[in-house]
């Protein structure tokens, strides 16, 4: 029975991703005219609007009754295909903004869409409009791997999760853009609304910011490290490029009495024997 209903709800979302893409090809006409229908954009504007919160809702009823190992795929696509739709929608307030200002709407290029692109109220974008783009930055992606959360996470808060001009709706769409794999399956359950935001970075950061759990994943990468065979410089650099702690921010005193020994272990004896020699410290013994 729930084959069916699947089969049901799919075909449900195909047909509206179609109208879908007959409105935007159509505000792609209508963009290209030198006399524009302002009207007729604002309400593809507004039948847009109604279909991205239909469509939100079959994506969340189809990832409930969709095998485990289609989750990611659906996902993906339904990201792509919001995408688009936000596009067009902004390509709509691109040509509003530019009438407002005394200009023409030909060529009206699109921007990363604003909180208008959430459906939460109808009526003018002028506010959504009126918000600078997002510089276009390459951020890194994060697959779940906990000991590379804190430099996903700088990036992020830096470009994004700070960023005053960027609405919670785009910040989220930008966040699950950039998760892949066990990390995008950490808040697949969200749905694509502004309000669900913060609630995505809490998750994330109860799942992957314990320092505690971060020291002890790059401690276990560390005793995982092969120990040098000599003394070549390109040997000795592998092995303390690979050590990651001192950028977390966590007090020597907290991990030294362990991190040295492990770092010791992973040196020629040559090595140890140099650097005892210069140093006091019974660790080197």
């Amino acid at each position: 029975m729930s084959d069916d209903k699947l089969i049901r709800l799919r075909f449900i979302r195909r047909a509206n991703r179609g109208v879908v893409t007959k409105l935007c090809n159509e505000t792609e006409e209508l963009l290209a005219h030198e006399e524009v229908d302002h009207e007729r954009l604002q309400v593809i504007d507004q039948q847009l609007e109604g279909k991205l919160k239909t469509l939100q809702g079959l994506d969340e009823n189809i990832l409930e009754l969709c095998e485990l190992d289609d989750v990611s795929e659906e996902i993906e696509e339904s990201e792509k295909f919001f995408a688009k739709l936000l596009e067009c929608r902004t390509g709509i307030e691109n040509c509003r903004r530019k009438l407002a200002k005394g200009g023409g709407c030909t060529n009206a290029s699109t921007i990363p869409s604003t909180s208008k692109g959430q459906g939460a109220h109808t009526g003018s974008t002028s506010e959504a409009a009126t918000k600078p783009k997002l510089q276009k930055i390459e951020l890194p992606k994060f697959r779940g791997d906990i000991t590379k959360w804190l430099t996903f996470w700088d990036s992020f808060n830096s470009a994004v999760h700070t960023n005053a001009n960027v609405s919670d709706f785009d910040k989220l769409h930008y966040l699950k853009g950039l998760l892949e794999c066990l990390a995008a399956q950490a808040i697949q359950g969200l749905s694509l609304i502004s309000a669900n935001y913060h609630e995505a970075i809490l998750m994330l950061k109860e799942r992957y910011g314990n320092k505690q759990m971060i020291i002890s994943a790059h401690m276990d990468e560390l005793l995982k490290i092969p120990a040098c065979v000599n003394d070549k410089a390109s040997s000795l650099r592998t092995v303390f490029e690979k050590i990651g702690l001192a950028s977390l921010g966590v007090s020597s005193s907290e991990y030294g009495s362990l991190l040295i020994p492990i770092i010791v272990s992973k040196i020629p004896s040559e090595v140890r024997v140099h650097i005892s020699r210069k140093t006091t410290s019974e660790v080197w013994i």
